[in-house]
């Protein structure tokens, strides 16, 4: 088919002052279309504006945004403020 459904909960985070924004890498297949999908998070710093995964035209990577006054943000690991810290949630991609 041309649907990637992907199904990913992140735990154990050992280092969160690393300002590197959270992505996960290596999805089988580039995206022909933006997607946007539902996270369940625990112990991240959002200012109560909420996470999405994103997956952009052409890419293969999963990456985390939040909405902030200036506009979309990456989720870094340094918005994380516990080591048991959760993201969780599925994304469905096209990618034809």
């Amino acid at each position: 088919g041309s649907l990637v459904t992907i199904y990913f909960d992140i735990r154990s985070f050992t280092d969160i002052s690393n300002s590197a924004s959270i992505e996960i890498n290596g999805l089988p297949y580039a995206s022909t279309k933006r997607s946007v999908g539902a996270i369940l998070h625990r112990y991240v710093d959002t200012l109560d504006d909420g996470i999405v995964a994103y997956v952009d035209t052409g890419l293969s990577t999963v990456k985390f945004l939040n909405n902030t006054s200036a506009g979309w943000a990456g989720t870094t690991y340094a918005d994380i403020n516990s080591s048991s810290a959760i993201l969780a949630g599925t994304i469905t991609y096209r990618t034809v």
